[in-house]
């Protein structure tokens, strides 16, 4: 029988109850005199727990140990010697595994945070290339200085002494000088602005959507009607970040899909969602804002004096929105209006928001031109040229440096893609008439009504192999569609609404099979 902490045959064998293992008695008693546990388990024990193993043969007492001066006595002190290094031995053993142990734990957490370190700073470094790569496509494309009006007499984009006086006329008209800034905007908001802009693509890096369209021709397309009871919409319909829809004419507005209807008195102009989903901000023609909340409290008034607001839109996520005239925005912060822009060169028909918050996309009247600009320096920064002279939509793509715009002329449309990074044209969708589009959150599915061909389609980009098909699915529309939009929900690859002059059409793709 050996000794589990010797390792040498044991003289007087005997076993711990807790471990069940086979010691030398003195061996063992010694250890527990030294630290009351059993030395496998690490259990307390006492030396009467000690189990004595008994043995047949007779057992032969040891003569009493003489002193230090004859060779038995030096074997047997030498013999005390080794076993207390035995101990010694088993004990260094035992606690070097532990310390090998605690070391490789302490090993793993710090490769884990070196992991993590290098992954933000990956992500920090490309978030600066991205900016820096987008500053130098809008540095290196070149706005127009001069433009052709219709009678062929040059306009310079600086405005002369007599452009000067003709908007001191305008801005008497519309008296904003000693409310709103018309240089700067003020440094709070821009502030706000630009955190928001960083901490939006930061989201939206990290909460990448991706699509499989392998099998995109199979998708099934799933429909609902609701009838939207407003007599001669608007052609916008309005889709909030809560997955809520609002249609409005002159007077009313109904809100999807609760089919609340809400009335004003003034006529309304144009209206849309705040950031947050929960409000809707109505731009009516008696110079007043309406704050109006979806859930049925009363609105709130804002008097702006800014004019005439034809459209109003809402940034992603600070309480800040913009309201837009023929040729000039209005920034309002916290409901009240703090900036003025310069006068746009062209009357604008059509504005959007990047998903960042912080670029701006305005069609304009000039034949086929979208200017964008930088609302925080209110600097143009690119400019754009459209196949067709009339832009009917712009939108920004969710991956954050895709642009799409709807143009159009008699018996033409076309939906082009911009990549603003390069500057340049990615994909156009032809189609024999004007066109409203869509864009899913991956990037990936364009939904288009083309009025003429009495569908919609569905067109797919694959990302591995960088290529979209085009007209993946088409679904046939025998109303005609003033507005199509993309709303956020789980309940299939991507679903659209589709506003017609009567109805709200609820269009969901899914995978074949789908319950």
């Amino acid at each position: 029988m050996l000794c589990s902490l010797s390792g040498e045959e044991a003289q007087e064998p005997v076993v711990s109850p807790k471990s069940g293992c086979i010691f030398e008695k003195r061996l063992i008693e010694s250890y527990i005199s030294t630290t009351g546990k059993d030395p496998i388990s690490e259990e307390a024990l006492t030396a009467e727990e000690l189990i004595v193993i008994q043995n047949k043969d007779p057992v032969i007492v040891p003569p009493r140990p003489a002193a230090f001066n004859s060779i038995p006595t030096m074997l047997q002190a030498f013999q005390n010697e080794w076993d207390a290094l035995a101990l010694e031995t088993f004990t260094l053993r035992k606690e070097l595994n532990n310390t090998r142990q605690e070391l490789s734990a302490s090993l793993y957490q710090y490769d884990a945070a070196v992991r993590v370190a290098n992954k933000a700073l990956k992500e920090r470094d490309e978030a600066r290339e991205a900016l820096t790569e987008l500053s130098q496509s809008f540095a290196k494309s070149d706005p127009p200085v001069e433009e052709k009006s219709s009678d062929g007499v040059e306009e310079k984009t600086e405005e002369s002494a007599d452009s000067r006086t003709t908007e001191s006329r305008s801005s008497e008209e519309v008296p904003l000088e000693r409310r709103i800034s018309t240089r700067e905007l003020p440094e709070e908001v821009a502030q706000n602005i630009l955190e928001a802009a960083e901490r939006l693509f930061r989201e939206h890096k990290n909460n990448k959507v991706t699509v499989d369209v392998s099998n995109a021709r199979n998708w099934e397309v799933f429909t609902t009607e609701t009838d939207h009871e407003i007599k001669r919409p608007f052609g916008s319909l309005p889709v909030g970040s809560t997955g809520k829809a609002a249609v409005f004419g002159q007077n009313s507005i109904f809100i999807y899909p609760e089919g609340k209807v809400m009335h004003k008195r003034a006529p309304i102009m144009n209206i849309c969602f705040t950031g947050r989903g929960d409000q809707i901000l109505a731009a009516c023609n008696n110079s007043t804002i309406y704050i109006q909340s979806v859930n049925g409290a009363p609105p709130k008034p804002l008097n702006h004096k800014a004019g005439e607001i034809h459209k109003i839109v809402a940034h992603p996520s600070v309480a800040v929105s913009i309201g837009f005239s023929p040729d000039y925005w209005t920034v309002f912060s916290h409901n009240r209006p703090v900036y003025k822009s310069e006068r746009v060169p062209f009357k604008m028909t059509f504005q959007a928001l990047h998903v960042d918050g912080r670029l701006l996309a305005i069609g304009t009247s000039h034949p086929g031109q979208v200017l964008i600009y930088d609302i925080v320096t209110n600097e143009r920064v690119a400019s754009i040229n459209t196949k067709y002279p009339r832009v009917n939509k712009i939108q920004f793509a969710y991956n954050g440096y895709w642009l799409f715009v709807g143009s159009n002329e008699s018996g033409k449309g076309v939906v082009q893609l911009f990549d603003l990074r390069k500057n340049s044209l990615v994909q156009q969708f032809e189609y024999s008439d004007r066109v409203e589009f869509a864009i899913d959150k991956s990037s990936q599915v364009l939904a288009v009504s083309a009025r003429a061909e009495g569908a919609i389609f569905f067109s797919t980009y694959d990302k591995k192999a960088k290529k979209w098909d085009v007209d993946t699915l088409k679904l046939n529309s025998t109303n005609p569609v003033h507005s199509i939009e993309y709303v956020d929900d789980d309940n299939g690859i991507a679903t659209y609404l589709a506003l017609s002059s009567y109805t709200i059409r609820r269009i969901v793709l899914r995978q074949p099979g789908h319950d």
